[in-house]
């Protein structure tokens, strides 16, 4: 459906797979540098989540260069603006709203909850109506700047453009999950903002994931990944629901089979 007049402005909405009378609701932001949209590559995480019992919206937003900062966090505060109205008619419960994103989506949720320009512009009210935020791969300290494309998009760039400059404002939880092979954005940053959150007396924890690189921490959300690294688990723990059928004795059992497997190839 639409959520606003550019031809940008579409989200897809997918019901709680569990049939429960009422659901925690997700809007998921996509990542890809805040230079690349297409909300369908994502149907994986809706899936996944719909499937433990989750209301989940996925919204396209206008990106860059055409788009620059903040046009990107106008859209995706006109999608979260309809979310909470529009959850009632899909089994989904208006008070438990939780931001959610990768990489570039992840800087759009922070900021969204964070700055409180956002948050009054999404009809929230208090950033305590948001029930929590989850970055996977948040780049959320990223200056100076040194990618020309990013040096377009964030122009004029300054303390104001990155979500850490707001951590005093985080009265909702924040779980921030990262794998120690990222290299796009540095895992540090994730670290970074739950320090700087707790130490202005929010709550916020970072976990990291081995191994798992920028894309594959949320690639192993998707029910065939999940052994490789227990991010749906997480997630789902974060919003209240249980991952079906995922116990930490199944999750071993797998990892150790992976590893029988890839010793015997070897």
């Amino acid at each position: 459906m639409a959520y606003g007049p550019s031809p940008h402005n579409m989200l897809d909405i997918y019901d709680p797979a569990s049939g429960a009378a009422v659901a925690p609701v997700v809007v998921f932001f996509y990542g890809g540098g805040w230079t690349s949209r297409d909300r369908a590559i994502y149907r994986f995480v809706a899936r996944s989540l719909s499937a433990c019992g989750v209301l989940v919206i996925i919204p396209d937003y206008r990106v860059g260069p055409e788009a620059a900062f903040p046009g990107f966090l106008q859209d995706t505060v006109a999608a979260v603006a309809q979310a909470r109205p529009m959850a009632p008619g899909h089994s989904g419960d208006p008070a438990c709203l939780f931001l959610m994103g990768h990489s570039a989506g992840a800087y759009i949720a922070a900021m969204l909850a964070l700055d409180p320009i956002w948050v009054a512009e999404a009809g929230m009210g208090t950033r305590d109506t948001l029930a929590g935020v989850l970055g996977i791969a948040e780049p959320c300290d990223f200056l100076p700047l040194k990618d020309p494309v990013l040096q377009q998009i964030f122009e004029p760039s300054g303390p104001n453009t990155q979500p850490i400059s707001f951590a005093q404002n985080a009265t909702m939880p924040f779980l921030l999950m990262t794998g120690t092979s990222a290299v796009r954005v540095d895992p540090c940053t994730s670290q970074r903002l739950a320090t700087r959150v707790r130490m202005k007396g929010g709550q916020a924890e970072a976990r990291l994931y081995p191994g798992l690189g920028n894309v594959a921490v949320l690639k192993v959300i998707a029910a065939p990944l999940w052994f490789l690294g227990p991010v749906r688990e997480d997630t789902c723990q974060f919003l209240g629901v249980p991952p079906p059928g995922r116990s930490a004795a199944t999750f071993s059992a797998r990892l150790a089979q992976l590893g029988q497997k890839m010793a015997y190839q070897r």
